[in-house]
């Protein structure tokens, strides 16, 4: 699902004669190398990478339990990134 995500995407950012020109078998060769950057002293995961997408996919099957993995779109990934984040159960167990 990750590989479609980052096709579907790409494409939109293209116009249409380069979009054909996408699919799932050249996709890594056209996202940057670099995983990660670095700043303010700190390391962050670059965004619309491959695991940013697999984080995405992740973060909305938790926000959203009910969901199946092949209805997750671009769209739900980048909503999730607006909703806060689920809390745990933070009861202490009394020994």
């Amino acid at each position: 699902k990750n590989r479609e995500l980052l096709v579907e995407w790409v494409r939109s950012l293209l116009p249409e004669e380069e979009a054909e020109k996408v699919s799932l078998n050249n996709i890594h060769a056209l996202l940057p190398t670099e995983k990660y950057f670095f700043a303010n002293n700190k390391i962050y995961l670059n965004a619309y990478s491959f695991k940013w997408i697999q984080k995405g996919i992740k973060r909305v099957m938790a926000q959203q339990p009910e969901i199946e993995i092949e209805n997750v779109t671009m769209e739900k990934i980048r909503c999730s990134l607006h909703l806060p984040k689920m809390r745990q159960n933070t009861r202490y167990k009394t020994l």
